[in-house]
This record gives C-alpha cells, structure tokens and sequence, in this order.
C-alpha cells in the first residue's frame, strides 16, 4: 500500500496555495463560473449561505482517492436535493461537483 496524499496536500501542490489558503482556493475554483460574481456578494452580506460548500471542501480535505471523492460529493449532491433553496440549487449559486470531481481527478492521479 503506497503513502497517497491528501487531496489538500495535492491541490495546495497543484495550485501553489499555502494549506492554510485550501479552502478559499478550492471554493473559488469549484464554483459554478456564472456564480462567482454572486458568491461575492453573498459572502460579504450572508457567509452562512455556503456552510454546506465550505463543509464539503472540509470532507475533501482528507480524501486520498477519486472512491473517497465521489462518496463526498455524492453526500453534497443529496444535501442539494433534500434541502432546496431557489437561489442555491434553483440558480446554482453552490459548488460545481463536476468541476469538483475534475480538479480532485487532476491532482490525485498516480
């Protein structure tokens, strides 16, 4: 069994970000592109608004493997659908775990 990163460690590595800039770089990046200018905004005004975003990114911070990566983002996708709101999931003002799953595949390859 070989020692594999973390998909933190890979993607600070991947992006030249300290660890402790992960989660702000990961959340910039894993954005819908259509919602940045949204996020902005949001973030200033209501920070709680991406409580769930910023949890996921958490969970991913430990993941080693694209398995673990798909559990997580299959754990985001459900809260998505279970507690809808219609500027978060109606106007996709959240992470895109597309985008996700390409940038968790792109630093954790072997």
């Amino acid at each position: 069994m070989t020692n594999r990163p973390t998909f933190r460690t890979a993607f600070c590595q991947r992006a030249h970000c300290d660890d402790s800039r992960y989660e702000r770089a990961l959340f910039w990046r894993g954005l819908y592109r259509h919602a940045i200018p949204f996020a902005f905004l949001i973030r200033m005004v209501a920070p709680r608004f991406f409580r769930d975003d910023f949890d996921f990114i958490r969970y991913l911070a430990s993941d080693a493997t694209m398995e673990e990566v798909n559990e997580d983002i299959d754990r985001f996708e459900y809260g998505n659908r279970v507690r809808r709101h219609w500027f978060r999931t109606g106007l996709r003002i959240h992470l895109n775990p597309v985008r996700v799953a390409a940038l968790a595949s792109s630093v954790l390859r072997a």
